[in-house]
């Protein structure tokens, strides 16, 4: 298994890159070049449409482990047999992407008629610890 991590919207990188490391689990960060990360980690892609995600999909192999907050990106992952984590805590399943598509595209809707779209919490300090308990979880069982 190795560790991808979809850099460009992706909190408590140093952690996760120290709890790869803890594991001896390889890891990636994948991003473009607007991005500065000083880390040995990091594949850095040049900047265009989604140049980012279509390197780290083309790279991924099954089984590896992915944390990304693109829809996109988690459906392929999860196509390829990967394990899919976003960066709020929650697991991407076959199961729960067909609702959570459906959810963006209700609140894309809602937001073309200017309606009230539900706003998602700001993470605090409870799901960054669950988020990075997830990993962890995840790292110590593919020894």
């Amino acid at each position: 298994m190795k560790v991808w991590i979809d850099g460009d919207a992706c909190p408590d990188i140093k952690k996760l890159v120290s709890l790869c490391h803890k594991y001896r689990v390889p890891v990636a960060i994948v991003c473009d070049d607007s991005h500065e990360f000083q880390l040995d980690e990091v594949k850095m892609v040049s900047t265009g449409f989604q140049s980012a995600d279509m390197y780290l999909l083309n790279q991924i192999q099954d089984h590896d482990f992915v944390i990304t907050s693109d829809y996109g990106v988690a459906i392929i992952a999860l196509m390829k047999n990967c394990i899919v984590l976003n960066p709020n805590g929650t697991f991407y399943t076959k199961e729960n992407m067909d609702y959570l598509l459906l959810q963006r595209h209700v609140n894309a809707k809602l937001r073309k008629q200017k309606l009230k779209v539900p706003h998602q919490k700001k993470r605090n300090e409870v799901d960054r610890n669950v988020f990075l308990e997830k990993v962890e979880s995840i790292l110590k069982t593919s020894r």
